[in-house]
């Protein structure tokens, strides 16, 4: 099924084409308020015990797991398998994710999807010519590691050139750093990975950018950059042989391959942290954090894909406010 985002006509077209009914509308329509709840209270703010008063938790049924939710509103297996497979395939257990987490899906059939024109290697250079038209000092090949405080606060950021003198921390990396506390929560475990790329020249199959198989196991695949896909999957069998089975036949097409298991995605950084229920929210960092540390990323709240580094990123601004410019040095 082509299930089309930024149209509500196009998925119950979609819908119809392929069930001969549409379950699906009926239950993202009534998300309008809970959206704008989970944007002003937990998204465009660092979040707090007050953003979750009992009002709000109630307005959100908090307690309500995912796994419950999907399971009391579609009758077909096929549809609650399109809302549980990637929360499983990203290391969650749909039993302690909160039900509110669905409101993505009405967001993206409201607004879209979004991507960069060029993929990740685009983004980087954006960033990279922003930050030096804001005369940024960026230092690359140099990794921080560390948070430095005393009695009084933070006083800066351990890095391979030594201790960076700083009264505010933002710490984005993938790595949780030396010298804070640790959240008591457990680290997400992720699928593995296969990337492949694939041959410029052979005929590529009609694929979108974005494929989800709800197979037994499932797979997810996508396109980061032309040419270059991540295949998410349990390791039940190869990923390119069961995505044979439906359909899908990349064999011939792949010149590079590279597999990861969990564990070396793992190493490789932080996953972010597994749902635990509601509390999750207030337990991640963000809104628990030493003063003079912000976190935005993997580690905190709302999470680790570039829509949550934003918008963490946009109410950390808004916490801190405009940072006074210092005095020019005379020459």
């Amino acid at each position: 099924m082509d299930l089309p985002m930024g149209r509500r006509s196009g998925q119950v077209d979609a819908f119809l084409g392929t069930f001969g009914e549409d379950p699906w509308s009926p239950w993202l329509d009534p998300m309008t308020e809970p959206w704008d709840l989970v944007r002003r209270r937990l998204l465009n703010q660092v979040p707090s015990a007050d953003s979750l008063d009992r009002a709000t938790r109630r307005a959100l049924h908090a307690r309500r797991p995912l796994s419950r939710e999907v399971a009391r509103t579609f009758d077909d297996d096929r549809v609650r398998r399109m809302v549980l497979d990637d929360v499983v395939l990203a290391g969650d257990d749909p039993r302690a994710v909160p039900a509110a987490t669905a409101v993505r899906h009405q967001v993206e059939r409201n607004f879209g999807r979004w991507e960069v024109e060029g993929g990740m290697p685009a983004l980087a250079d954006a960033l990279a010519r922003r930050l030096e038209e804001r005369r940024v000092d960026v230092r690359l090949g140099c990794s921080a590691w560390g948070v430095e405080r005393d009695t009084s606060g933070v006083t800066g950021v351990r890095t391979d050139d030594g201790v960076v003198a700083a009264d505010v921390v933002a710490w984005c990396a993938p790595t949780w750093p030396d010298g804070l506390p640790e959240p008591a929560l457990l680290p997400r475990i992720p699928a593995h990975r296969a990337l492949v790329r694939l041959s410029p020249d052979a005929p590529t199959p009609d694929l979108a950018r974005d494929v989800a198989v709800h197979a037994d196991p499932p797979l997810h695949l996508w396109e980061g950059s032309p040419g270059c896909w991540t295949i998410a999957h349990h390791k039940a069998e190869d990923p390119l042989i069961a995505l044979v089975r439906v359909g899908i036949d990349l064999r011939d097409r792949v010149v590079e391959r590279h597999d990861l298991a969990p564990a070396d995605l793992v190493r490789l950084g932080h996953w972010g942290w597994q749902w635990r229920g509601w509390r999750t929210v207030l337990q991640r960092p963000g809104p628990t954090l030493p003063p003079g540390v912000v976190m935005a990323g993997a580690h905190a709240h709302p999470g680790p894909s570039l829509e949550a580094i934003g918008l963490a990123t946009e109410a950390i601004a808004e916490r801190l406010g405009a940072v006074p410019r210092r005095p020019a040095t005379p020459a």
